[in-house]
């Protein structure tokens, strides 16, 4: 076999067999990534929009009035540091709401699902573009076992207590239906 005759094989399989995009299909391309691209931002920002932000608990300050009796300095300042530290104290425990749903058990943890009240939390979900809220599932903790949650699996009940960060804390437990239909 001759090599230039090799050569000129090689080339032409070398080439390619497809034609050279025309200006108006490399425009088309540009235009649907660009419209792409756009889309994807607006997800991303209406996620960053529907999170919850996270503010600095506002800092109480007690306001202390003078003893009328005459008293040593020590105790007054001493009286002072625990008034101040009581109303700082109770200015930051959070207000008890109230939370119907339904009770689920998943090994040791108990949740709330199906939440309605005025103080249950809404979250929003990829389905529906994050544009409409859903209730979300709230953690019960009973640490004293008090209020007796493995006998209300199953059932729709009303839990009053203090709500931080998705997890309830409860206090009282109602019965509100025998099933969660």
């Amino acid at each position: 076999m001759d090599v230039n005759k090799w050569i000129k094989r090689l080339r032409k399989s070398m080439r390619s067999k497809r034609p050279p995009l025309r200006p108006l299909r490399a425009a088309y391309i540009a235009a649907v990534s660009l419209v792409a691209l756009i889309s994807v931002g607006a997800l991303v920002f209406a996620a960053h929009q529907a999170a919850p932000s996270i503010d600095a608990a506002p800092v109480a300050t007690a306001v202390v009035t003078k003893a009328t009796s005459p008293a040593p300095a020590k105790k007054t300042n001493v009286a002072v540091k625990a008034r101040s530290a009581d109303a700082v104290a109770t200015a930051q425990a959070p207000d008890a709401v109230t939370i119907t749903g339904c009770l689920e058990q998943d090994h040791d943890i108990f949740k709330l699902k199906d939440t309605s009240g005025a103080a249950a939390p809404k979250s929003r979900n990829w389905r529906t573009g994050f544009i409409a809220k859903r209730s979300s599932s709230i953690t019960l903790v009973d640490v004293t076992n008090r209020l007796k949650l493995g006998a209300h699996v199953g059932e729709r009940v009303s839990v009053t207590g203090a709500l931080v960060d998705r997890e309830l804390q409860g206090r009282s437990l109602q019965r509100v239906d025998a099933s969660c239909d």
